[in-house]
């Protein structure tokens, strides 16, 4: 089965809340959490605003520099996904 890779989903804008969340919680800006994951500032502002995908190996790094257990959270955002799409239709 393949998935249609879109930013323009609703999962995407949750990955993307999530993420500004932990961020936030952590204390950390987004210049903090760049320099965790080794990459430049304006790469967690795309991920945080929806504009980038978040793959799993980078999932498991923002989790890990937030504190967060990213299994956890992906249940969390799974569950939250299945909700809103059998709410929508």
């Amino acid at each position: 089965m393949c998935v249609k890779k879109s930013i323009y989903s609703k999962g995407n804008d949750k990955v993307a809340d999530a993420i500004k969340l932990f961020r936030g919680n952590a204390g950390m800006t987004q210049r903090d959490l760049a320099k965790e994951l080794g990459c430049p500032q304006n790469t967690v502002l795309r991920l945080e605003q929806g504009q980038r995908r978040v793959d799993m190996m980078e999932w498991v790094a923002i989790c890990k520099a937030c504190n967060v257990d990213p299994i956890a959270t992906i249940t969390e955002l799974y569950s939250e996904v299945i909700r809103s799409t059998e709410t929508s239709t």
